[in-house]
């Protein structure tokens, strides 16, 4: 059996230590690679050949499933991720300044602490892992590295700076895109009893709709309210059917879902639950 020598123990230790000090984000680590990082982390800690093998072979496979660099996938966790601070950001409509100032200084304070020891666990590459193991195991070669190039994506503002710094532009992006189903889709419908996201919604447009002008202007306005932060009004579209009422909701999350609109389709059957739906 091979020995890690002093220094990559204690950064090894460091790296368990910033993981499990988490306050605000644990649910980045809770997806497949972030749990298989943290039993490969423990095994090498621990000097355990077979199990630092099982865990790094469990990690790349879980990467090579999500096609993601470890890198980008800690930024899309992050990004996604539904907290106390995600989900009370999202209701805020002030600028980001205002929100932070709005908000409990230890729950901003817990985030900052969050985000830089995310930061250096995004710093851990794979071909340090790689290695690691191979010297843990005393193999020939190291295991083969998942080592995607980082593709481009919305936290580019994340790359290459502190994330702490960065602070005020994931309030923005939070604010902008949602997160959790909503990070991922722009329209989602409740079913037996949870919020399932549609990977194909409507694609009808505002401007392909005619001949209901006096409803689409108005509802038009009061989105932009909404979405302004401002007051808006419960709306009840009516109408004959194929008149366009359906069609006109869900050419709206189209034209503002970059600013984060969603939709949330519930059956007639299912009205009782809508005060169970947040």
């Amino acid at each position: 059996m091979g020995y890690l020598d002093a220094d990559s123990l204690l950064q090894l230790q460091q790296y368990g230590y910033q993981a499990a000090s988490l306050l605000v984000y644990q649910s980045v680590l809770d997806a497949p690679p972030g749990r298989a990082f943290l039993a490969l982390i423990q095994a090498l800690q621990r000097e355990e050949p077979e199990a630092a093998l099982r865990a790094y072979g469990q990690w790349f496979s879980a990467l090579a499933v999500a096609q993601q660099s470890w890198q980008t996938h800690l930024i899309s966790q992050l990004l996604r991720a539904e907290n106390p601070f995600t989900r009370q950001v999202q209701r805020q409509g002030a600028s980001s300044t205002d929100v932070l100032r709005g908000l409990p200084k230890p729950l901003v304070d817990a985030v900052r602490h969050d985000l830089q020891l995310l930061r250096s666990l995004y710093d851990c590459r794979a071909e340090q892992l790689s290695q690691w193991v191979q010297l843990l195991a005393q193999l020939s070669a190291a295991p083969t590295a998942w080592a995607l190039e980082d593709a481009p994506d919305n936290g580019l503002f994340l790359r290459d700076r502190g994330w702490a710094a960065a602070l005020p532009d994931l309030v923005d992006y939070y604010q902008r895109h949602g997160t959790g189903l909503f990070a991922e889709y722009r329209v989602a419908r409740w079913q037996k009893g949870a919020l399932v996201g549609v990977a194909h919604a409507d694609t009808s447009q505002l401007q392909q709709l005619v001949g209901y002008e006096q409803p689409k202007q108005a509802l038009i306005q009061n989105t932009e309210v909404l979405l302004a932060g401002l007051p808006a009004l419960h709306v009840l579209l009516y109408g004959s059917r194929g008149s366009g009422k359906s069609s006109l909701v869900k050419a709206l999350v189209n034209q503002y879902g970059d600013r984060g609109l969603s939709l949330i389709e519930v059956t007639n059957a299912d009205m009782h639950h809508l005060p169970h739906i947040e």
